[in-house]
């Protein structure tokens, strides 16, 4: 499965480089927890997660705008929060797929799920 998450994660930012080994590397991580959404058993949207940290979350780009980012985000939420953690980081973990990522992003976010009553 992660050979498919690899290329949808190319084909979702192919006009990014971060090295193909660490991005591998990230997306094979055993201990990732990984939501995909799947349109005649192709993966069209991926959630990697790693404990509350999303690494990764994409949409092929012929199928946006259908509410698939937003169920994977969803559901990706409410596994973190299952999982006993009350924050959610977008990017910002132990490894990083997209290093420009802004860690005052994710406080934005923390702090909004912290004053959001849980779904």
């Amino acid at each position: 499965m992660s050979d498919e998450i690899f290329s949808l994660y190319k084909n979702c930012f192919s006009y990014y480089s971060q090295n193909d080994t660490i991005v591998n590397k990230i997306i094979a991580n055993p201990n990732n927890h990984i939501l995909t959404y799947l349109v005649n058993q192709k993966i069209v949207g991926v959630s990697v997660i790693n404990k509350n940290v999303i690494y990764l979350l994409c949409v092929d780009k012929n199928y946006r705008n259908r509410g698939i980012g937003n169920k994977l985000l969803e559901d990706s939420e409410k596994y973190i929060h299952i999982e006993g953690y009350n924050e959610v980081l977008i990017g910002a973990g132990e490894d990083y797929i997209f290093p420009g990522i802004s860690v005052f992003i994710d406080m934005i976010y923390s702090f909004h799920l912290k004053n959001t009553k849980k779904r």
